[in-house]
């Protein structure tokens, strides 16, 4: 079992953390850890970088289990990738050579939201909605309710859509409304990882129409 020495300060996802690996020879059996704190869930970057030397390094959940390693740090080049993480606390495990430095950012990513266009209600008991496409995501989410304010009953419909042209805008249609009233809506995408979570963009700009 390899030990790891825990560094003392705690990082949160939005910080930075830099220093030296120190570590060659023998010593490379003892990699440094270094705790980083998640505080909501979602989507992050991880940026890193060897200003000198090389290192491999390793995101652990709290449990030490081992989620993500890089394939190589090295030769002075910026590196990212992207993870999606639950709030909590993680470690970066770090080996390296040759007294390397390290330099390692978490921050999260703000999935890009949609955009409402327009809303119109043709038939009775309806609204069609217009919405801006949004490239890379995996669907999108729409509520809707009679008070402004989303309070009291708010209803919501996802969908996922996929495809390979890029569309300008999109259209779904709300059903089922009731007659004459004023319907407030927002939309918003997501993101469904393999495990089956989803993670969500912030809601668009509320959008107002009178339901026929």
């Amino acid at each position: 079992m390899l030990f790891c020495r825990v560094r003392a300060a705690s990082f949160h996802a939005t910080e930075q953390s830099i220093g030296n690996v120190k570590a060659h020879g023998e010593n490379y059996l003892d990699p440094i850890k270094l705790q980083y704190n998640v505080d909501e869930n979602g989507k992050y970057k991880i940026s890193y970088i060897a200003n000198t030397g090389s290192y491999e390094a390793y995101l652990l959940n709290s449990d030490l289990r081992e989620l993500w390693r890089t394939p190589y740090a090295a030769r002075n080049e910026l590196q990212t990738d992207t993870e999606y993480l639950t709030a909590g606390t993680y470690y970066f495990k770090i080996r390296g050579w040759s007294w390397s430095k390290y330099k390692f950012n978490i921050s999260k990513v703000n999935l890009q939201t949609t955009a409402i266009k327009k809303i119109k209600s043709r038939k009775k008991k309806t609204a069609e909605v217009k919405f801006k496409y949004v490239e890379g995501v995996d669907g999108y989410q729409i509520r809707y309710s009679t008070n402004k304010n989303f309070k009291g009953k708010v209803k919501t419909k996802s969908f996922e859509y996929t495809t390979y042209s890029h569309p300008k805008y999109l259209v779904t249609t709300l059903k089922k409304l009731k007659r004459h009233k004023n319907y407030y809506v927002q939309m918003r995408t997501f993101e469904k990882t393999y495990s089956g979570n989803y993670y969500y963009s912030d809601w668009s700009k509320t959008k107002k129409v009178k339901v026929k």
